[in-house]
């Protein structure tokens, strides 16, 4: 879940000076919460919730914000285009979003689960779509479905559903 070391400080570096310029154009101040919080979600790999955001924060032990301002600049981040927000039924997730390239997610409409998807021609594809009414900016696509392992669990749930059925006859 958390991405390796050689490429945190490179990633940050983007990411700070994109929150820099951020912050300037809205007049905002620049607090080490903000810097603290970005460096974290920088060093992570992939998805995760704002309640593991604040389990990582309290192991590293640097900065310990409350949940109100850890949302706060969650959105703060995602308004300034350096977090995606998942809002799925759940919980929302998040994911640092750097990386110049279509996102793709498969969605357990069961259990929630999210796994990133890599398909070269799809992200092709998704890079070649424009539109007259608008820029794009981010091009992220959800295909929602039933996981494996609900499916699994969905054939056991019938077929004892259905092994009692026959005994109680």
């Amino acid at each position: 879940m958390w991405a390796q070391m050689s490429n945190k400080d490179e990633l940050y570096t983007k990411a700070e000076k994109k929150l820099n310029g951020f912050l300037a154009l809205q007049h905002k101040r620049r607090t080490p919460e903000r810097y603290e919080v970005l460096r974290i979600i920088c060093s992570t790999d992939g998805i995760f919730t704002q309640e593991q955001l604040t389990d990582r924060m309290k192991a590293e032990g640097k900065f310990l914000v409350s949940r109100s301002t850890l949302f706060s600049i969650l959105e703060l981040l995602v308004e300034a285009q350096l977090l995606i927000r998942h809002n799925l039924p759940r919980a929302a997730h998040y994911e640092c979003c750097l990386q110049d390239r279509p996102y793709l997610y498969l969605v357990c409409t069961q259990c929630g689960s999210i796994h990133t998807m890599r398909d070269a021609q799809m992200e092709k594809e998704m890079l070649n779509v424009k539109s007259k009414k608008m820029t794009i900016c981010q091009r992220i696509l959800y295909l929602n479905g039933i996981c494996k392992k609900c499916e699994k669990t969905n054939r056991k749930e019938k077929d004892k559903k259905q092994n009692s059925n026959h005994i109680s006859e």
